[in-house]
């Protein structure tokens, strides 16, 4: 079945018995026991709305009879073993499930819609993208050192599909790193683009802070094409504090 969040909020005639509930806002962790702390911040805060702790068990029984791996990590949410970015963040997975169990969606409805964004993801993981050489040039300050320095903005699009498309913000020094997402790599900003909600839902439960790869290989297709187009060029190459940091001239 094909769940449309906007009309399954308006076909839903019952009253509402659930409450409306709010994903907490953290501001952090000393870092000695981090991922222990958001453990139990995320008991405390299931303790507190048994309802909605109800709902991921039985959100999790739906979950457990799917050997695909994309689910292993809201498996792993549910049982109560998060990573500290799946709780902590304003966008993350606890953002979506959150909001499912706001919509007043039953257990079997929130899986099926999570299938759906599954679809999405897979279908962004496997499309072929093109790059639009009109391009904007920025003078922001660098999140990295706090210097002011020139950034990129570009677009990237799907060749065969319509319904999505990335902007992507590119600063002129480039860090050589374990590029996540654009929620932890400072100088890359990956923004989506789309009118389906499912799409967006689709990065917050399987992309965001899960390494998962889709955000790293966004960002090398666009810089790749921005090398070979000459568009860009590196002039400088040097270690900082262990990494390596390459600085590139915007044509």
């Amino acid at each position: 079945m094909n769940y449309n969040i906007e009309e399954l909020t308006k076909e839903i005639e019952k009253p509402r018995t659930r409450e409306l509930i709010s994903k907490p806002m953290y501001s952090g962790a000393p870092l000695h026991w981090i991922d222990k702390y958001f453990k139990g911040q995320l008991k405390k805060f299931r303790s507190e709305h048994i309802e909605f702790d109800v709902f991921l068990k039985q959100l999790g029984d739906h979950l457990q009879a799917n050997k695909d791996d994309y689910l292993n990590n809201l498996k792993r949410f549910i049982n109560n073993d998060p990573e500290p970015n799946w709780v902590s963040p304003r966008d993350c997975m606890f953002t979506t499930l959150v909001k499912l169990f706001n919509l007043d969606l039953s257990p079997a409805q929130a899986y099926e819609y999570i299938q759906e964004c599954l679809v999405k993801f897979k279908e962004m993981e496997k499309t072929e993208f093109r790059f639009y050489e009109k391009y904007d040039v920025l003078t922001k300050r660098s999140r990295w050192d706090g210097k002011q320095r020139k950034w990129i903005k570009i677009s990237i699009s799907p060749v065969n599909h319509d319904n999505f498309w990335f902007s992507l913000t590119l600063e002129s020094l480039q860090i050589d790193d374990d590029f996540n997402d654009m929620k932890v790599h400072d100088d890359v900003e990956i923004t989506l683009h789309t009118s389906e909600e499912k799409y967006q839902d689709a990065l917050l439960l399987f992309e965001f802070y899960q390494n998962t790869g889709f955000y790293r290989n966004l960002h090398q297709f666009a810089m790749s094409q921005l090398k070979e187009k000459g568009i860009i060029e590196e002039i400088k190459t040097e270690e900082r504090v262990g990494l390596l940091t390459h600085l590139y001239k915007i044509n």
